[in-house]
């Protein structure tokens, strides 16, 4: 959709990747009940006709991205710039190997899990930052194995430790503006992925408590600021790190 089809007021755009996803939906949904527009993008068609017909078409424009393929950013970019500039950047898509164990891991696999979680999500935060205006910014989805590390998947582990770290570095460029980074990493989180990967997924904290917090710091009703690494494990929160640690 065009930007004029849209535009009737002050009409604040979220961009938010993986947005089928178990956190990504629950960030669309608390975005949209606040007023947002936002922009979903998934590699799962499918999946965006659902979320589409869930919350309508003036609350939600649908964009299939295959994060395996940043050459087709630029389109994305472009298609972005005909609906006008966007607030926030929300990175919530994410890939793990189910077969990856800690004593072998195919390279194939290892190259797309590094591909998704870190390189993609750099090159599409590069591409999405000149369309950022006001006072907004980039959210990463990290994880907590990105701190402490996750003994059965040490490649996704990785994959997310040099998001966190590409994450703070680019927010110390920001000190001087008004754009702001912040990373949360969710411990573990009742998600479809999650049920893939333990029986346990149940007794996990629901998925709706990171979307909360997002929403909470979109809106400045939290104390986390630039360059803030945040940990929501067990439903409760708490700050990592900041760039004065």
């Amino acid at each position: 959709m065009l930007e004029s089809e849209y535009m009737k007021g002050p009409i604040k755009y979220i961009v938010v990747t993986g947005a089928t996803g178990g956190i990504g939906m629950c960030i669309v949904r608390k975005a949209i009940q606040n007023g947002y527009v936002v922009i979903a993008t998934s590699h799962k068609k499918t999946g965006l006709m659902k979320i589409k017909k869930e919350f309508g078409k003036n609350n939600i424009i649908t964009y299939q991205l295959n994060l395996e393929n940043p050459r087709t950013f630029q389109n994305f970019t472009k298609f972005v710039k005909k609906i006008g500039s966007i607030q926030w950047l929300i990175n919530a898509a994410g890939y793990i190997d189910m077969n990856e164990s800690p004593h072998s891991s195919k390279y194939s696999e290892m190259r797309k899990t590094f591909l998704i979680n870190t390189e993609s999500t750099i090159i599409l935060i590069y591409e999405m930052l000149p369309l950022i205006k006001g006072k907004g910014g980039v959210i990463n989805i990290s994880s907590t194995a990105s701190i402490w590390g996750n003994s059965q998947y040490p490649i996704y582990s990785a994959s997310k430790a040099a998001l966190n770290v590409f994450s703070r570095s680019l927010a110390k460029s920001f000190e001087k503006t008004a754009l702001q980074m912040l990373t949360i990493c969710p411990g573990p989180t009742n998600t479809p992925m999650r049920e893939k990967l333990a029986k346990d997924s149940i007794n996990h904290q629901d998925p709706s408590i990171i979307g909360e917090a997002i929403l909470q710091f979109i809106l400045k009703k939290t104390d986390y600021k630039n360059g803030d690494v945040v940990i929501i494990r067990d439903g409760r929160e708490s700050l990592y790190s900041s760039l004065t640690d």
